[in-house]
């Protein structure tokens, strides 16, 4: 679950084209990418499009924030859909990842705001929050500031430790805008793995096969891996709860963080080698 790519939704044509990539989820937009007179349409196109492709589970929907005229609609139309998850544009206030889960409807809260940033605790906290996602374009419009990795540190550090600490299985960064500029996209994903981020929102279909080799651990990082939790388990036999590995001191935090890489790269049951 590294790359979700937004789609319009009132677009069935580009609803079906994003279904056939490979994005781990795709997000059909009825927010900021539908203009006012066509919400209505996109409920019906995308519900229409939701049905012929089948799979809900790889849908997200993002709704319309609570503010707005086409909130209500929105979330009567989302629980017809029953997509796999909800994210709800400018999330502020648990009350409305908490509408969202009174649905039968598992929520992705999409924080964008300042408010957003320092409710982020209580808002990952309520049942049926699976995950959150950062909104970063709306937040640095919200703080008055302009776009830097100084301005979003802040932000983004506070959100991934308001994830983990809720237990969510998803923390997934805001997108980077600028499309053809793939070293501003290998930084800024490379940036947010290191944070502790699991994914990140994408705004275009070519953004997609990058992301997932960004945040996929390299082979030298997955040889390390399985270098560390042999050498933990053959501490272990010897009665030794941490081991010295050259400058390396090993014990159970860093092999479970081994074994997170492992499990990143695909080996759900890693063996030693």
């Amino acid at each position: 679950m590294q790359t979700w790519l937004f789609v319009p939704g009132y677009q069935p044509e580009r609803i079906r084209k994003a279904f056939g990539t490979d994005a781990d989820r795709v997000i059909v937009d009825w927010e900021d990418a539908v203009a006012p007179e066509h919400k209505a349409s996109a409920r019906q196109a995308t519900a229409e499009a939701l049905q012929a492709l089948g799979s809900p589970e790889r849908f997200v929907i993002r709704i319309n924030p609570p503010d707005a005229a086409e909130h209500n609609a929105d979330l009567d139309a989302v629980a017809s859909i029953r997509p796999g998850a909800v994210m709800v544009a400018k999330t502020e206030r648990p009350a409305t990842a908490e509408q969202v889960a009174s649905r039968g409807l598992r929520c992705i809260p999409l924080i964008e705001s300042a408010l957003g940033v320092e409710q982020a605790f209580t808002i990952a906290s309520v049942d049926g929050v699976e995950g959150l996602a950062f909104g970063c374009v709306d937040y640095l419009a919200d703080i008055h500031a302009a776009h830097s990795h100084q301005a979003l540190q802040f932000a983004r550090g506070r959100l991934v430790n308001a994830a983990r600490a809720a237990g969510l299985a998803h923390i997934l960064d805001g997108p980077t805008i600028a499309l053809n500029d793939q070293e501003t996209l290998a930084e800024d994903a490379l940036l947010a793995r290191a944070l502790g981020f699991s994914g990140k929102l994408a705004i275009h279909p070519k953004q997609i096969s990058a992301l997932r080799q960004l945040f996929r651990p390299s082979d030298a990082d997955v040889q390390r891996a399985r270098e560390i939790i042999r050498l933990y388990e053959d501490g272990l036999r010897q009665g030794k709860g941490a081991i010295r590995h050259g400058d390396l001191m090993i014990d159970g935090a860093v092999a479970k963080q081994a074994q997170r890489v492992l499990a990143a790269a695909g080996e759900a049951d890693p063996q030693p080698h």
